[in-house]
């Protein structure tokens, strides 16, 4: 994993954009569930906490958590 990445979105925590070329990163190096979970909570963090795809995301969230732990 390139320091690069972590070190923009250190930098802007709030920008979106690092976060999701970090996720197409993953998908080229064979890691698309650790991709799959970024996209999630970025998509989760977007949404209003009411929204009604908020389960649906956080039970998808949790699983590839528990799909990758300790990778």
């Amino acid at each position: 994993m390139s320091v690069s990445f972590l070190e923009a979105i250190r930098a802007d925590p709030d920008d979106d954009t690092p976060r999701l070329v970090f996720a197409d990163w993953l998908d080229e190096n064979k890691q698309p569930d650790r991709a799959a979970l970024i996209r999630t909570q970025i998509e989760r963090d977007r949404l209003a906490a009411d929204d009604d795809r908020q389960s649906d995301l956080q039970a998808r969230e949790l699983r590839l958590l528990a799909a990758n732990v300790g990778q």
